[in-house]
């Protein structure tokens, strides 16, 4: 999607991480650093979209868990988690 002639549109239309919609309270220590679409049904959690390191590049994610049966906040919590790792690491590589 990240090379149609939609995806400014794409994704513009997900929630900036730390700013807005369903990113609004996620992560917010790397606020503007992602662009993220969450979706839930019972059992099911996920978060997708992109993370951006400190010199803009972007990359894809998805992180889809089946099966859980937590607590919405224990499932956000392990989410963010993962992310804030990832993020971690793109801040990190460019320091090598």
């Amino acid at each position: 999607m990240s090379r149609s002639v939609y995806a400014p549109e794409f994704q513009s239309s997900l929630s900036l991480l730390g700013e807005d919609g369903t990113g609004k309270a996620r992560l917010t220590e790397y606020k503007g650093r992602g662009r993220i679409k969450t979706g839930s049904i019972s059992g099911v959690s996920s978060i997708a979209g992109y993370l951006y390191s400190p010199e803009r590049e972007q990359y894809s994610f998805a992180l889809i868990m089946n099966g859980v049966s937590a607590s919405d906040s224990d499932i956000k919590s392990t989410q963010d988690i993962i992310l804030r790792k990832v993020l971690n690491s793109l801040d990190s590589t460019k320091q090598l």
